[in-house]
């Protein structure tokens, strides 16, 4: 799943959907690393996840990122 994953971002590189020079490994790793951490919790837990609401957080932040816009 790692290389199929690869493979979108490297197309969102040069569809010019991201930015061009992001590695596509970081951004795998930090994707996979937000869900895993984000999902420990709940798993360990056995607690509820509203996989929609995790979804929309951890897509801003990896695709808006977390400066303001200006102007």
């Amino acid at each position: 799943h790692n290389r199929q994953v690869i493979r979108m971002i490297v197309k969102g590189i040069k569809d010019g959907k991201i930015r061009a020079g992001v590695s596509p490994s970081a951004v795998l790793r930090i994707i996979f690393g937000a869900i895993e951490h984000a999902m420990l919790a709940p798993i360990i837990f056995n607690r509820p996840v509203d996989v929609d609401r995790l979804t929309d957080e951890i897509c801003g932040v990896i695709f808006d990122g977390i400066s303001e816009k200006q102007g």
